[in-house]
């Protein structure tokens, strides 16, 4: 699939392509292509002089009313990239944490956007697509509040940093405490508490209900533009000066009336069928539950009884076992081996081949409250539990059990065979996670809060049972169906939920639809979140896991699907314990990640201004509310619970007449018109103290009635996001961009390639839609320039990333064709197609949900010469002033990226890929030779691991590895997350990994493939399709 790559241009921002390997690609340059490869975090602060990063000058400040309230639009300063390094100060407009725009120059109306971004009724269909570029994105719970607990410093917010007080920790963190620790941004971080005012009755304009804010004044609301005033008594603290607020509300606020606020439990279930069950309940044991006693529990005590006087909602935590028998549940005793405990020290659950899944007894009967019995937990699971009962239920009902066979107890009628099969191989073969996940629910309905299910594979038996779809023969190796086959098969990176209302040749796959659906529903009612930790062995053949239908049960509540699949498992004696503690610290810090700072039972809506309208809800999180359809009517997203992950993408629309047109001669209250504003408000429970709060973000946007100002205002970060979310349709959208599968469709939706495949049709529309937009705007863009007389480019500077965004999108596991691997044998694991539908699955959810700071990161990989920079951190030293501390904030010093091509990956370089869920270390042929002779010389310099790196390179690409886990984030606070806390590392040689490096290939997006161009021809015919336009 990988074609020999044509030399690829050179990219005139980045300069380390000056290393000698390099040099060769020199008279390629051509100042009319845009960059071929992707920026830097470090960007903002370095220089462009240098090939190492200058990381030396104090970050910038960014202020987000300042910098775009001057009466001279020219002298308006863009915020900055969202995958940037900068500090952002609070000064009355929402800053870029919470609110960034695709626009910071609004078009006053339809016309002046279709002259800007051009006209969309080209793109096929006849739909208008043009006000698809205009938009927000949104992360209402970015930072917290400020009397939240100070971040700890510990596994909660990624790694372990400076004074780290895990023991656990093992050789892998040998050089743990030779990093700087983060700072505390404190108040700068902090989103400030107005407790002046009305809880029952926040100051809101009593015309529009619009929240008071900094641009908002007694004679006039800046959203309806009528005379009204507050509507509240009080005056506020903060309201009328800052761009976010918080304010405690009660009374019509509160929706849970008939049951207490959700509570912050915390219950796990772990698969007894996985190989490696031990060594999660070893994980909770001894990481995970003191992390999140010592972490997150005891702060909040500390500052909830300083700050309040009243104890905290004391959380609860437990975990239970399930297997092909039942669900386990580890009876709760005073603690000892002597403890009352029955024989066998577990209630069973047996209600897992039909009927429905339950807790036979309240929670608080078999959970522990923390932090009073704590310790009595800790005791009773390490001295009876772990070492003597879990190891005797294993043995038991897992390894030596086995099913009669003429039992029918699998839903899957058509599959009874492989269900049949699945029971003579033994306990092992059945995975009843169904059961478990509707365990939970049921265990959880009550108080609310979020459970964790620990598996490592789909769920195959009883309730829930989810067939092997890739095995099925209208699976995707087949495609000679008929195209209107309503029978036709679902393709595996579609879940079932999408196809509740299509028909289906195996009853067992509509089955298992409407049970995921309705759990799903149910999670949202009981305010339940659902983390799925699915670990598999990537060293043997992978069976199908159905991501996809897991993946969409996380959404629908709030919860997170985390896949661990780049880490071995231990493959000999020696390397066992070293694998092991590398995934269990992958673990723990994606389950302690979204624990640090969240908001239960929560309600998003958001309003615009005079002038404008929401056009689209686009959230895979959570549930649609109310359809944006309905004129003048406020879209509203329910979340079980929302955490600094969660992003929501709001399309905007003009109402019939537009905005204002804008006046910048005079500074009279008719400069309000040079201003649209946007207002998010997140209605949300603080679990640990029970208070309910409404968060509220304003943002003003400069407003232009001159066409060629909206394009050189774009932010492209959030561009790259929305169109991620708008060319991957979902169920859960607004109806402006909802998604169906339709099976009677005959709107050419399905892939002729694959046209057996309902939903195949979405990759087609994806790749053709992502094209279609960056052609319309682009074509604008040249057309504008030709009419000012201009120079013309091929993109605009703002935007000039996106032809290689496009590029890579097409190319990576999100789009990109599957094509089956070479293999001898029919339907051998060689034959499985690249990427497979698991992988394609785990793409699309996180890119339904990604942040405008890690949109590009998802799809294009960031290539890092390691000998090119030091590597090292930056040396801060500690001052009183918070913001000059993050001014100064550690940063590890890494080179500008190299273009990702197989023809810059020098034979005696090393080099450092980040491709977003993984981190490839390649080492040159040349490269390895050395190493190996410089060690043979002296082995003491490299017996630390198995890797055959030394101890040097181990900590350059140590360093590196996190710094790219942080990305953007400055202080230290969880601020631009990555889509997933783990990067796990993958060393590779030419020679001898050869699948490793066939992935690695795959990433090198400025190549050509079997059906893509290379990026350069790409450019110059995409470039020559507009011209001809224009």
């Amino acid at each position: 699939q990988h074609q020999a790559p044509a030399p690829p241009p050179t990219n005139n921002n980045n300069n380390n392509t000056n290393h000698h390997h390099h040099h060769r690609h020199h008279h390629h340059r051509n100042h009319n292509l845009p960059p071929c490869c992707p920026p830097l975090f470090t960007r903002s602060t370095r220089d462009p002089n240098a090939n190492e990063t200058n990381i030396e000058a104090p970050l910038a400040t960014y202020f987000p009313r300042g910098c775009w309230t001057n009466a001279d639009p020219r002298k308006n300063e863009p915020a900055p990239p969202p995958d940037s390094r900068y500090i952002s100060l609070d000064d009355g407009s929402a800053s870029p944490d919470f609110v960034r725009p695709t626009m910071y120059q609004l078009p006053t109306d339809r016309h002046v956007l279709r002259k800007a971004i051009g006209n969309g009724n080209g793109n096929g269909n006849g739909a208008n697509h043009n006000h698809d570029c205009m938009a927000v994105l949104c992360t209402p719970m970015a930072l917290p509040s400020l009397d939240h607990p100070p971040p700890p410093v510990g596994p909660v917010l990624g790694m372990h940093r400076g004074d780290d007080h895990d023991q656990n920790n093992n050789d892998h963190d040998h050089n743990t405490n030779d990093r700087p620790a983060l700072p505390d941004p404190g108040p700068i971080g902090r989103v400030p508490v107005d407790y002046t005012t009305n809880r029952k009755a926040p100051p809101r304009c009593g015309s529009c209900n619009a929240y008071v804010n900094a641009f908002w004044s007694m004679s006039r609301c800046n959203f309806c533009h009528r005379s009204s005033s507050s509507r509240s008594n009080g005056q506020s603290q903060y309201g009328t000066k800052v761009g976010t607020v918080e304010y405690p509300v009660t009374g019509p606020y509160v929706t849970r009336t008939t049951s207490p606020p959700v509570q912050p439990h915390w219950i796990f279930c772990v698969d007894l069928t996985s190989p490696k069950a031990l060594d999660y309940t070893d994980l909770i044991l001894d990481r995970v539950w003191p992390a999140f006693y010592n972490d997150i529990v005891m702060p909040h005590v500390e500052i909830t009884r300083g700050q309040h006087g009243k104890r905290i909602a004391e959380p609860r935590v437990a975990m239970v076992f399930v297997c092909s028998t039942g669900v386990y549940i580890p009876q709760k005793g005073p603690g000892g081996e002597h403890g009352p405990l029955s024989r066998d020290g577990f209630l069973v659950m047996p209600e897992i081949a039909s009927g429905e899944a339950f807790s036979p007894l309240p929670l608080q009967e078999w959970s522990w409250s923390l932090p009073d019995e704590y310790n009595d937990l800790l005791h009773l699971w390490k001295s009876r539990i772990r070492p003597v009962l879990l190891p005797q239920l294993i043995e038991e009902k897992v390894k030596n059990y086995h099913h009669h066979t003429n039992a029918n107890t699998n839903a899957n009628a058509n599959a009874n065979a492989n269900a049949n099969a699945n029971e003579r191989r033994g306990g092992y073969s059945m995975s009843a996670g169904g059961a478990a996940l509707q365990f939970l629910v049921d265990a959880l309905e009550e108080t609310g809060g979020r459970a964790v299910f620990w598996t490592w594979r789909r769920p195959n038996y009883g309730l829930g049972a989810l067939v092997d779809r890739e095995r099925l023969e209208t699976g995707n190796h087949h495609s000679n169906q008929n195209n209107n086959n309503n029978n036709a098969g679902i393709s595996l990176y579609v879940p079932l939920q999408d196809t509740t209302k299509v028909p289906h040749r195996d009853p067992n796959t509509k089955e298992a639809a409407e049970f995921y659906a309705k759990l799903g529903e149910r999670c949202i009612q009981a305010k339940v979140a659902l983390d799925i930790v699915v670990h598999t062995n990537p060293d043997v053949p992978q069976s199908f896991l159905d991501l996809a239908t897991l993946g969409r049960l996380c959404e629908t509540s709030s919860g997170r699907l985390i896949w661990i699949d780049k880490l071995p498992y231990g493959s000999s004696s020696t390397s066992t314990s070293t694998y092991t503690d590398v995934w269990k610290k992958a673990m723990l810090e994606e389950v302690m990640r979204p624990l640090y700072w969240s908001g239960w039972d929560a309600v998003f809506k958001i309003r615009c201004s005079k002038g404008l309208q929401v056009r689209g809800m686009l959230s895979s999180v959570g549930s649609l509310m109310a359809p944006s359809s309905l004129s003048g009517q406020e879209d509203e997203v329910e979340f079980s619970v929302v955490t600094p992950e969660t992003c929501i993408a709001v399309t905007l629309e003009h109402r019939v007449g537009g905005l204002p047109s804008p006046n910048n001669n005079n500074n009279s209250s008719s400069s309000n018109n040079n201003f649209a504003y946007v207002q998010t408000a997140l209605l949300y429970t603080n679990p640990w103290t029970g208070d309910r709060r409404v968060r509220v973000s304003t943002l003003a946007i400069r407003v232009t009635d001159t066409a060629s100002n909206v394009l050189p205002s774009m932010d492209f970060g959030a561009l790259a996001a929305l169109q991620l979310r708008l060319n991957l349709p979902h169920s859960n959208y607004s109806s402006a961009s909802r998604f169906t599968l339709d099976s009677n469709s005959n709107s050419g939706t399905v892939d002729p390639s694959s046209p057996d495949q309902i939903g195949d049709g979405l990759l087609t529309d994806a790749r053709h839609g992502m094209l279609t937009a960056m052609h319309q705007v682009l074509t604008a863009h040249r057309t504008l320039s030709i009419e000012n007389g201009t120079t013309p480019s091929l993109a605009p500077e703002s935007l000039r990333h996106w032809p290689l965004f496009v590029t890579a999108a097409i190319k990576s596991p999100l789009l990109r064709p599957s094509i089956p691997r070479q293999g001898r044998q029919r339907r051998s694991s060689s034959l499985a197609p690249s990427p497979r539908g698991d992988e394609r699955a785990y793409y699309m959810y996180h890119a339904r949900k990604v942040s405008p700071a890690c949109a590009s990161l998802l799809v294009n990989p960031v290539l890092l010469d390691v000998n090119a920079a030091s590597f090292e951190w930056k040396q801060t030293v500690t001052v009183s002033d918070a913001t000059s501390n993050l001014k100064n904030s550690p940063v590890v010093r890494l080179p500008s990226p190299v273009p990702a091509s197989v023809s810059n990956l020098a034979a005696d370089g090393i080099y450092l890929l980040d491709a977003c869920f993984v981190a490839y270390v390649w080492i040159g042929e040349e490269a390895d030779e050395c190493g190996n002779n410089n060690n043979n010389e002296n082995d003491s310099s490299n017996n630390n691991s198995d890797d055959g790196l030394s101890d040097e390179l181990r900590d350059k690409i140590y360093n590196g590895v996190q710094q790219l886990q942080l990305w953007s984030q400055v202080g230290r606070e969880p601020k631009c997350l990555r889509p997933t806390a783990s990067l796990p590392l993958v060393v590779v040689r030419k020679k001898t990994d050869v699948a490793q490096y066939q992935a690695l290939l795959r990433w090198m997006i400025l190549d050509g493939t079997t059906h893509n161009r290379d990026f350069e021809s790409f450019c110059r015919s995409f470039s020559e399709e507009i011209r001809k336009k224009a």
